[in-house]
């Protein structure tokens, strides 16, 4: 699209689109509209007039925030590539007036021979430059169609070796607790960020209020790396990256509950197991044995036992746990 009315026009009917997809957040449906209109704005030169006249750059910001609600963390991803693409379009228009300005300024100044030498001089420079970029390019593309993910820590650094040895430990596990094919569209500078932040937040917990205390310090940032690098819990990576979870709450955090929501209900089964084979057992040694209540389905006889729980909500009848004396058959209803 060229940068005139129509462009205009188009950008604000994609604005509207938008922000009625937007609403619709909660629905996989829309997931895939959603991703091909961001795909379509980024073959877009967008300017300065573009984005003052159709306000995209707000609704941009609004999806970035909606899909963050819902764990998409493509659209996510793609919605914050567009918005830095944005800015950066914005501050390399402004320094290329300027440089432009001044270029010829000092092409006035000079003769036409300085003129053509200077020219010979930048078509060998910018030729360089161009061969350079195609390397470049070409070497990206080799490590990323090898499948290699980032393998060094850029983010903010403390200068305290075991500190920043801490970041690099919480990066490492980030970037390695999910699948390869979401693993690429994290940011690294935003996942650096993250591990720096959860750094600082230990730090502070622990080191500064807590007494240097560098073994709670340790503990903790073990359980937190521990838990992000479990390849059966990338929900815990995604929420963290996408912000439902925050730095200082996975710093606070306990063990099971950084655990992914499988686990938790598993665990939670557990315990209910648990306790039931405790109250049978109890019900063994201190209840009166009775015939007659319940038959056993298996063994016929009537030599059962029995307790009831409230496993349910509490308008909803109480549990009855049975169990046969005679062969030890269990049953509910």
């Amino acid at each position: 699209m060229s940068d005139s009315k129509d462009t205009i026009l188009n950008i604000k009917l994609i604005k509207e689109n938008l922000e009625k997809l937007i609403l619709k957040k909660e629905l996989e449906s829309t997931y895939g509209e959603v991703m091909k209109i961001l795909e379509k704005l980024d073959s877009v030169n967008i300017n300065r007039e573009i984005l003052k006249q159709t306000k995209i750059g707000v609704v941009m910001t609004a999806v970035k925030k909606g899909f963050c609600e819902v764990n998409n963390i493509a659209i996510v991803t793609k919605a914050d590539e567009l918005i830095r693409k944005w800015k950066e379009a914005l501050a390399t228009n402004t320094q290329q007036t300027s440089n432009k300005d001044e270029k010829l300024n000092d092409q006035d100044k000079s003769s036409t021979t300085k003129k053509l030498r200077k020219s010979d001089e930048e078509n060998s420079t910018e030729e360089n430059v161009d061969n350079q970029s195609q390397v470049k390019s070409e070497f990206k593309e080799r490590i990323e169609e090898e499948g290699s993910l980032h393998k060094e820590y850029i983010g903010p650094l403390t200068g305290d070796v075991m500190r920043d040895k801490a970041r690099n430990f919480l990066w490492k596990a980030m970037v390695t607790g999910v699948p390869y094919s979401q693993a690429k569209l994290m940011k690294e500078s935003q996942v650096c960020e993250i591990a720096a932040e959860i750094e600082s937040v230990l730090h502070r917990e622990y080191i500064v209020k807590g007494e240097n205390s560098v073994r709670d310090y340790n503990l903790q940032l073990k359980t937190i790396k521990w838990n992000l690098s479990d390849l059966k819990n990338p929900e815990l990576n995604s929420k963290l990256y996408v912000g439902k979870i925050t730095p200082e709450e996975i710093a606070r955090m306990q063990s099971r509950e950084m655990a992914s929501d499988a686990k938790q209900k598993e665990r939670e089964k557990h315990k209910q197991e648990s306790l039931e084979a405790c109250q049978s057992d109890w019900d063994l040694r201190n209840l009166i044995q009775k015939e007659g209540q319940f038959t056993c389905g298996k063994c016929k006889t009537n030599k059962t036992t029995y307790y009831q729980m409230q496993t349910r909500s509490a308008d909803e009848p109480m549990t009855t746990f049975v169990r046969c004396l005679n062969c030890g058959n269990r049953w509910k209803f």
